[in-house]
């Protein structure tokens, strides 16, 4: 019998020394239907750590703060409110490395151009075992491209 340095739990010889560092998955959402869904997908993922947010505000905040971020957002646009769009702009900086499910108890509510998942546990797992975003790559004129990001004002500071 050996212990595991990284959790101190006991293995056996032939369990494998170390093991994949779990995700985080955050989960914004209010609706009872969607918080079971997302804990059963995390579940399903058999590690990951989860987090539950009910404002967008608050999840903000977890998205900005300071470390590395979820992997994973698992949000209802109605949890959200007027966040909603400060949200999409957070994960659409380059320098986020945050996936993004959408999912709703009642997607017929959602604006005509947003699809999302619904509640169902095996959809959100596959959906978070997608592709994550990198990191951007330079433009191939990268000074010209920071002149004219800086001059649209499309450059912020983070910090």
């Amino acid at each position: 019998m050996e212990f595991d340095l990284a959790t101190g739990a006991r293995r056996t010889a032939n369990e494998p020394r170390y093991r994949a560092a779990p995700e985080h998955v955050l989960v914004l959402a209010r609706d009872p239907l969607v918080i079971a869904a997302a804990a059963a997908a995390v579940g399903q993922r058999h590690g990951d750590a989860l987090t539950f947010t009910r404002s967008g505000p608050e999840a903000l905040a977890r998205l900005a703060g300071p470390g590395a971020g979820p992997h994973h957002l698992v949000a209802d646009p109605a949890a959200a409110g007027a966040s909603w769009p400060h949200l999409l702009a957070t994960l659409a900086d380059p320098s986020a490395r945050t996936s993004l499910v959408v999912v709703s108890a009642q997607p017929g509510n959602l604006p005509q151009a947003m699809a999302a998942l619904p509640a169902e546990p095996a959809l959100l797992a596959h959906a978070m075992n997608g592709k994550r975003p990198g990191p951007a790559g330079l433009p191939h004129s990268a000074a010209a491209e920071l002149a004219a990001g800086l001059s649209r004002g499309e450059i912020v500071v983070r910090f």
